[in-house]
Parts: structure tokens; sequence; C-alpha cells
């Protein structure tokens, strides 16, 4: 394991300390505090992990939630788009992943919402790994990606250049 995900599960570890903690303005109301954002004192600071290549996880852990939002590298433009697609993609299969925020955070491509009902279902380790394996795969799967679309760009380019070069043979053999 890398220094990043070492660095990153320590990180997520004593973020994930969640409680359930109602709402102080609403009576019998639960809302994710990182989110509303209605109690400062119920914030903790928040935490960035980050590689030299350029990816980053943003940790904002709250009394009752954590939200958790990555960067991957965008060297390019397609390299932000394959991000964006991505991160769609992710957003219509949410019924599948319930902790996927519709909206990333500005600045970050995938964005993740952990609250305490979700720590009390699922074990704190399996969201840990979760992050980890995501944070480490992720960045392979969009070059493989951009390796695939380059490859498809090369073809096209092929079988353009191939059925002009024809044309301009038939046309000068006209002559």
């Amino acid at each position: 394991m890398d220094a990043y995900a070492e660095a990153l599960r320590k990180a997520l570890y004593a973020s994930l300390c969640l409680s359930a903690f109602p709402s102080q303005l609403v009576e019998r109301q639960s809302q994710p505090e990182i989110e509303v954002a209605t109690s400062p004192e119920l914030l903790l600071p928040p935490l960035t992990v980050s590689r030299k290549s350029g990816e980053s996880c943003l940790i904002e852990p709250s009394i009752n939630a954590c939200r958790v939002s990555f960067c991957f590298r965008a060297g390019d433009a397609l390299d932000g788009l394959l991000a964006a697609s991505f991160h769609t993609f992710m957003r219509q299969h949410a019924e599948h992943l319930p902790i996927v925020r519709r909206h990333p955070v500005a600045g970050h491509d995938v964005s993740f919402l952990v609250t305490d009902a979700h720590t009390a279902r699922y074990k704190v380790c399996d969201l840990i790994d979760f992050f980890v394996a995501f944070a480490s795969e992720t960045p392979g799967f969009l070059r493989e990606l951009k390796l695939a679309v380059s490859a498809q760009n090369r073809a096209a380019a092929a079988d353009f250049v191939r059925s002009f070069s024809s044309t301009a043979r038939r046309d000068v053999s006209e002559v």
C-alpha cells in the first residue's frame, strides 16, 4: 500500500467516528451538519490528503456526517471530460451507492456523504476500504478510458486519411 492510501486510511478512520446528533434548531430532525452548517461548533476542521501527481481527497467531518470529495488529475480537456462522465454515471446509479452526492464540492470530481445512519448500516472499516480502493483504482480506470478514446480517435483519423488519399488518387487518375 502506498503512502497516499495509508494516509487516506488514517484520516478517514479518525473522521468517520460519527454519532447520532439531532438538530439544535428543529425538534426531532437529524440533518447532516456538514451540509446544513447551522452550528459551527459542530464542524471539525477539514483535512486534505494529496499526492504529488495532483490527486487529492478533501475530508470534511462534523459530529453526525462526513463529506469525502476526490479530485483526480486533469492534464487536459479529455481528462476533465472523462471525470465528468464518470461522475454522471455514478449519479445515475446512485440507488446502488447511497452515499454519492448529486453535486460534487466545488473543485472536486466526485463527492460522497457519509452520515451516522450509514455508519450504523455499514461497517466503518468497509467504508474506509471502499474509499481507499476508489482513490487507488479510479485514476487507473480513467487512464484506461483515455487510452481507449485515443485509440478510437487514431483509428478514425487513419480511416479518414485512407479514404481521402484514395479519393485523391481517383481524381488524379481521371485527369
